[in-house]
C-alpha cells in the first residue's frame, strides 16, 4: 500500500479528518494483510477475484460496517488510478445497497459526433459498458455498424476509447489524447516504459498543437502502465 499517497488523497480530495484517515489506512492494511497471507500479493497487484474474496468477509456484517470497508478500499483504488477495481467495487456496493449506479456515458468522450451518439443511444447503447458488450468482437462491430449506419472505423474508435476508459484518469478527454497519439488500446499502453510513454505524449501534444487534454504527469503515466498490465482483455481487435 502506498500509505503516504493514500493519506494525501483522503485529506485533499475526500476532505477526511486525521482520525478518519487513520481508520481508512487501518482498513486497507487489513485488506493487504489478507492478500499477503492468502496470495502473496499486495493491494496494487490484487486481481478482481482476490478483491471479491476479501469482500465476502463482510457479507453478514451491518450495512454501516460494510460501507466503511468498501469506502476505504474503493478510495484506495481511486487514488491509485485503478478505475477497473474501483468500478467493480462500486458495482458490488450498488448491488448490496440498491443505490443506482452512475456509469460513464459515451457522449462525454471528446470529438465523437453527436449524430453517432444519438444513433447508438437510440438502440440502447448509452454507457461504456454498453459499448464493451456491443463491440467486443469484430463480428459484433460489423453488426453494429450495419444497424446504425455508423462506419466501422468510427465503431472501432468508440470501442477503443471505451476500453481505454477502464484506466482511471483516461475518461472523457485524456483517452482521446492517448488514442490520437497512437496509444489506442490497453494492450499498447502495457508495452510502454512509463517515462518513454510520457515523453511520447508530450512530443505529440507539442508537435501537433493538440487542442485537447494536456499530457499526464509522470506519476499518472506510471500508474496507467501498471494498471494496463493487470487489466483483463475484454475486447478483441
Amino acid at each position: 500500500m502506498d500509505e503516504k499517497e493514500y493519506r494525501s488523497y483522503m485529506k485533499k480530495i475526500r476532505k477526511q479528518s486525521p482520525e478518519q484517515i487513520d481508520k481508512h489506512v487501518e482498513r486497507v492494511s487489513q485488506y493487504e494483510t489478507f492478500l499477503e497471507g492468502n496470495y502473496g500479493k499486495n493491494t496494487d497487484d490484487a486481481s478482481l477475484d482476490e478483491l471479491l474474496n476479501y469482500m465476502k468477509k463482510f457479507d453478514e456484517v451491518s450495512d454501516e460496517e460494510y460501507t466503511q470497508h468498501h469506502y476505504s478500499i474503493y478510495n484506495y483504488y481511486r487514488c491509485m488510478f485503478n478505475q477497473y477495481l474501483a468500478d467493480e467495487l462500486y458495482k458490488l456496493y450498488c448491488g448490496r445497497t440498491g443505490e443506482e449506479r452512475r456509469i460513464f456515458a459515451i457522449k462525454k468522450f471528446q470529438g465523437i459526433e453527436k449524430e453517432h451518439i444519438k444513433k447508438l443511444n437510440d438502440i440502447g447503447i448509452v454507457t461504456i459498458e454498453d459499448i464493451h458488450e456491443a463491440t467486443n468482437t469484430h463480428e459484433k462491430r460489423e453488426d453494429l455498424s450495419s444497424k446504425t449506419q455508423i462506419s466501422l472505423d468510427w465503431i472501432l474508435k468508440i470501442a477503443k476509447l471505451s476500453d481505454l476508459a477502464r484506466i482511471g484518469g483516461l475518461k472523457g478527454t485524456r483517452s482521446v489524447l492517448y488514442y490520437a497519439a497512437g496509444v489506442e488500446t490497453i494492450e499498447k499502453i502495457a508495452t510502454w516504459d512509463p517515462v518513454e510513454l510520457r515523453n511520447h505524449l508530450i512530443e505529440f501534444y507539442e508537435s501537433t498543437n493538440y487542442q485537447g487534454a494536456k499530457p499526464p504527469t509522470q506519476k499518472e503515466c506510471n500508474n496507467h502502465v501498471k494498471i494496463a498490465n493487470h487489466l483483463p482483455k475484454i475486447i478483441e481487435y
